[in-house]
């Protein structure tokens, strides 16, 4: 959580208000609950919920479309397709057809 409000510039008090968790949760060793992880995924709905609970990039739903779109197969855009591997923006693999 603390890594996605950094990204975004939201404050703690911030994400507290917006999801209606406890002040402090996030700097207690046992503050992450079931419902705590439920009210920030329902404030913040583009935050993927792999990421956050086992750390699989990308950390945003829209980034996560953005790479499935990259790799869809060859066939798709024709036959004939060759494949490159590159590295997207966050530094995660990908692959990309090109003719």
């Amino acid at each position: 959580m603390l890594r996605f409000l950094d990204t975004q510039g939201i404050s703690k008090s911030l994400m507290y208000r917006a999801t209606g968790i406890s002040n402090g949760m996030l700097d207690k060793p046992s503050g992450v609950s079931e419902k705590n992880v439920e009210l920030f995924l329902n404030a913040y709905p583009d935050v993927r919920v792999k990421w956050l609970i086992i750390g699989e990039e990308p950390m945003l739903e829209s980034e996560h479309q953005e790479l499935q779109k990259l790799e869809e197969p060859a066939a798709d855009y024709g036959a004939g397709g060759r494949v490159i591997s590159v590295v997207s923006q966050n530094n995660d693999p990908c692959t990309l057809w090109y003719q």
